[in-house]
């Protein structure tokens, strides 16, 4: 009797060490990630896809030395050096205290080369889109219990490129630290990014006179856009964006262009875009309004769909003084068409009517220009930027013209959309 109670309590020890040391090879060695680091090796096909060099721990974090892939030669990309690591698995997988110590990415390049298809439909479903009820970004950050935490986000030479549109983008460095959000509190953190065409860099907050009332902001932001990030810009646009929190709620105020660009959005989720004498041309290289002055106001709380409201305005377009007037959605427009600029200008008998449409897909930003009594795109565009008739337009004025017709649609896009 003595034999078999040995032998079931030798077993009972023999199984009790086995299931402690699964359990510490899987939470707290590589071995899951080796693991799946030859799975991942054995799946791949001539190369496109390899990752090497995984380790760490399921407890605590985990390094990728490099993931790799080419899609049939055409679509190289790579990232190096990934590592993340965390407080806890198991807070992380509770979800009610996220503490990330540190994502990191030592080296990058991402061709996003026909993704633009996921970024539309990211867009269209996501509940922070202003043209869709619900949430938005003025919205809580976090619920009030738990906690969401990160103390360092880390990204050096990474390098984005586009093949189609001709766009990149080079983050030689971008660090941002001490984010946190319990109990409906936020605290930002510091956020510092340097590149080729985007510069960006918080300090303290400040104390800003808003219709006579002194709001408080955490963080500024100063930040620059510079002329490599798109081909239009002519010069450095600095900008300033502050940003806090009440009571877990987003409030920010965003100013650029020289001060004569202004929006603020409150905790309520309202607020204001004022733009007061403003030449586009100045900055870009591109058919753009002149002498620009606008009013509109930010209604962000899902009450109508409009994000932004126009009221009075104007502004000078070539030789043509346009009248801002409030804008209301035509019979049959889509719903992800807002944030329209109509104006309207009287050349003697002929009118005309402009407007600036943001899609969804924000990088399809357009400007329409029509004519009434109806005329061709190119006597449209002379007519005002010239005052004649293509026809009658020097063989250099008419040069310039065609280099404008691609950046003008003569219908609305609903029209458009209804023609093809």
């Amino acid at each position: 009797m003595k034999v078999v109670l040995f032998v079931l309590l030798g077993l009972g020890v023999l199984l009790v060490a086995l299931v402690a040391g699964l359990y510490y090879a899987v939470m707290h060695t590589s071995l899951p990630f080796k693991m799946v680091e030859s799975m991942l090796a054995d799946a791949g096909t001539n190369g496109d896809f390899k990752v090497e060099g995984i380790s760490g721990s399921i407890a605590d974090g985990f390094k990728i030395k490099s993931i790799r892939w080419d899609e049939n030669g055409t679509n190289p990309g790579e990232i190096r050096d990934v590592r993340v690591a965390y407080n806890s698995f198991w807070d992380l997988l509770g979800g009610h205290q996220v503490i990330l110590k540190e994502i990191y990415i030592g080296r990058a390049h991402l061709d996003i080369t026909g993704m633009e298809g996921i970024a539309t439909n990211a867009t269209t479903q996501t509940t922070f889109h202003p043209s869709r009820r619900g949430p938005g970004p003025g919205q809580r950050f976090q619920r009030n219990s738990g906690l969401f935490q990160i103390d360092r986000i880390g990204i050096e030479d990474v390098f984005i490129t586009n093949r189609v549109t001709g766009f990149s983008l080079i983050i030689p460095a971008m660090e941002w630290t001490g984010f946190k959000a319990s109990n409906g509190k936020v605290e930002l953190g510091q956020l510092k990014v340097e590149s080729d065409r985007l510069k960006i860099a918080t300090v303290p907050g400040r104390t800003v006179d808003i219709g006579g009332q002194q709001v408080s902001f955490q963080k500024k932001l100063n930040g620059t856009l510079l002329p490599a990030l798109h081909k239009t810009i002519r010069h450095p646009i600095d900008f300033t964006l502050d940003a806090g929190t009440v009571k877990g709620k987003l409030i920010w105020r965003l100013t650029a262009f020289n001060g004569h660009l202004d929006a603020y959005q409150g905790a309520d989720r309202t607020g204001y875009i004022r733009c007061q004498d403003l030449d586009l041309t100045a900055y870009f290289g591109a058919s753009a309004p002149q002498a620009l002055t606008v009013q509109g106001l930010i209604n962000d709380k899902g009450e109508n769909g409009d994000w932004l409201k126009l009221n009075s305005g104007s502004f000078r377009l070539g030789l043509a003084d346009f009248e801002v007037r409030p804008h209301e959605p035509e019979p049959g427009q889509a719903e992800t068409q807002i944030g329209a600029l109509r104006a309207f200008s009287r050349m003697g008998d002929e009118e005309f009517t402009y407007q600036l449409t943001i899609p969804d897909e924000i990088w399809k930003l357009r400007q329409t220009l029509e004519a009434k009594p109806s005329m061709s795109p190119p006597d449209t565009i002379s007519r005002v930027f010239f005052g004649k008739r293509y026809a009658d337009l020097t063989t250099d004025q008419q040069a310039d013209v065609n280099k404008k017709l691609p950046g003008f649609s003569s219908r609305p896009p609903a029209q458009e959309a209804e023609a093809q």
